[in-house]
């Protein structure tokens, strides 16, 4: 069994072990040397029905971290990171 389907069949048990409702959280943008980097959801999402789920684009005031010498002003205040959402209630 290959990698890619031990973990799709791990994804299939998480989600489908939820009773009443099933949040699916990720992040879009990472902080990697310095810079934010686009992530890309999971690829299992496109299996499921798009009737399913609600897709919601979450904006949160988080920014990336600072190192404890420099200021708050140095980064602004207006760093945002989005964060994706997946969420339904049954």
């Amino acid at each position: 069994e290959s990698d890619m389907e031990e973990e799709k069949r791990l994804f299939y048990v998480a989600t489908t072990r939820a009773e009443k409702s099933l949040h699916l959280v990720f992040p879009m943008l990472s902080n990697q040397k310095g810079s934010p980097v686009r992530l890309m959801q999971s690829r299992f999402l496109k299996d499921i029905d798009d009737s399913r789920y609600d897709l919601l684009n979450v904006h949160t005031s988080f920014g990336p971290g600072r190192a404890s010498n420099r200021g708050w002003n140095q980064y602004g205040s207006k760093n945002t990171y989005g964060g994706g959402y997946l969420g339904r209630s049954y």
